[in-house]
């Protein structure tokens, strides 16, 4: 009885047929959803690593999304009390990314290979993929990659030159994919060219000269100028590619005088590089020429009225070993047809450039007779710029024969006023004292003249004037002798 009893209360408890629809084990979801059905309505628990997560009574249907983080989970699934457990749930709500992407060298020749760095991050790739687009458009043959980082050694192809772009692709398990296409090596197989245009034949600089020419490239980094031989080339960066023409100018200041080829050397981003040069082309001359100046046509050092006197302006210059010249330029003239100061300068012009002035004060004296006597005077010599506006470098005074030395100023160099201007610095030289002077007798005798008469005359009024007793009394301080009273009249008196 007691099992007949029991059986017959099994079959009246219905039995439930229930239909779970996910999450299944070992899969990979964005989002994991619990889900089931059921036939009649029942009690649905489910449990997450095995914490109580939801439960729902008397339904007949299931389907909650669980909040899970990303991972491996174990879901249990309860049904009146009843037990399902599925492993190996794992929640995946992030596509895969790409990021990190280097290469090495930037610029590249074919055949040379670019090493490419990235990092792929994703938890569950399923694949991922890098290759070299070129620069025309063609991918080349892929290369594998995995999660985490990745370096990749790539070799340039031959045909084209120009921009090449790197394509990397990443897949998680659950089909979303990533992709990046990012600017890569530039390959260039052309070596560039340069070319001097100007100077084209021999140039005179001092302290610069302007080099012109013309370069092809399409990278191009950097243009060397120099001087063969010189110590101190000059480097431009440069940016602009194509053909180019430009001009520069290069400071030859600290270069030693001399004849130099001038070389102009182009290197591109690869250091691909071509030279032009053009042999003896720059002289640097950075010195002044020489200057020798005087005046020629009378017979001593003194110049008198009325004498033919002819500055004559020569020089030399450092440059002219190399085929250099100058040009002299004399500008005033010496009037000996009066007594005057004067000025005549001399400025000479070298290849370069290069420009020295000398200038020669001269003072023309009265013309000699056989019975005065004169302070003779000498030509003065000074070396200054073009424009007479600074101070000279050297110059040679006026001098007195008698005195025995020169009379000099602060800016004086005796040693190169003699030796430039021709006139020598020993005052015991010098020509001697004339017995005679341009005579000045006849202005002193007539203001004597003059003189005497002033005093001829004051002491004759004086001396007329000094007997009058009005005066008299005046000079000696005593009362006059006769005083002329004059008042009014009376007129009482005449009544």
């Amino acid at each position: 009885m007691k099992w007949m009893f029991l059986a017959m209360l099994l079959l009246a408890v219905p039995l439930v047929n229930a239909d779970i629809i996910s999450p299944t084990a070992d899969s990979i979801q964005n989002n994991v959803t619990a889900s089931a059905n059921f036939t009649e309505s029942t009690i649905f628990e489910v449990f997450v690593d095995g914490a109580s997560a939801h439960v729902f009574t008397n339904t007949t249907q299931f389907n909650q999304m669980l909040s899970l983080s990303d991972g491996s989970h174990t879901i249990i699934i309860s049904i009146n009390g009843t037990n399902t457990t599925i492993n190996n749930v794992t929640q995946d709500s992030a596509a895969p990314s790409i990021s990190g992407i280097s290469f090495t060298p930037q610029y590249a020749k074919a055949g040379t290979q670019v090493n490419i760095s990235f990092t792929i991050t994703e938890a569950n790739l399923a694949s991922a993929t890098v290759a070299l687009e070129d620069v025309n458009g063609n991918l080349q043959v892929p290369s594998a990659a995995t999660a985490g980082s990745n370096s990749v050694s790539i070799t340039i192809p031959s045909a084209g030159t120009g921009q090449t772009y790197l394509n990397i692709t990443a897949t998680d398990s659950i089909g979303r994919a990533a992709s990046s296409k990012t600017l890569a090596a530039i390959i260039d197989n052309t070596i560039p060219t340069v070319s001097i245009v100007n100077p084209a034949s021999k140039i005179f600089a001092s302290g610069s000269f302007k080099a012109n020419y013309t370069y092809t490239e399409q990278n191009p980094d950097k243009i060397i100028i120099s001087l063969v031989g010189a110590s101190q080339p000059g480097t431009i960066s440069i940016t602009a590619n194509g053909t180019i023409t430009r001009e520069d100018t290069i400071s030859v200041s600290s270069i030693s005088d001399g004849i130099y080829a001038l070389n102009i050397t182009i290197i591109d981003k690869l250091g691909n590089s071509q030279s032009d040069i053009k042999s003896g082309v720059i002289v640097v001359d950075n010195s002044k020429p020489n200057v020798t100046f005087m005046l020629t046509g009378n017979t001593s050092s003194i110049i008198r009225v009325h004498e033919t006197v002819t500055p004559i302006c020569t020089g030399s210059d450092n440059a002219q070993q190399w085929g250099g010249s100058f040009t002299t330029n004399i500008s005033g003239t010496v009037d000996t047809s009066r007594t005057e100061l004067g000025s005549v300068f001399c400025t000479i012009t070298d290849s370069a450039g290069n420009k020295l002035t000398k200038e020669i004060q001269y003072d023309v004296l009265p013309a000699v007779n056989s019975t005065t006597s004169t302070n003779s005077t000498v030509i003065k010599t000074v070396t200054t710029t073009p424009s007479q506006s600074t101070a000279p470098d050297d110059i040679l005074h006026m001098v007195n024969p008698n005195s025995g030395k020169y009379e000099t100023s602060a800016t004086e160099s005796a040693e190169a006023s003699a030796s430039e201007s021709g006139v020598e610095s020993n005052a015991s030289e010098l020509p001697p004292a004339e017995d005679s002077a341009p005579s000045k007798t006849w202005p002193w005798i007539i203001t004597s003249i003059g003189i005497l008469a002033v005093i001829g005359i004051g002491g004759w009024i004086w001396y007329r004037k000094r007997d009058h007793p009005f005066t008299r009394g005046i000079k000696r301080n005593e009362p006059p002798e006769l005083v002329l009273n004059i008042r009014k009249p009376n007129m009482e008196e005449y009544k």
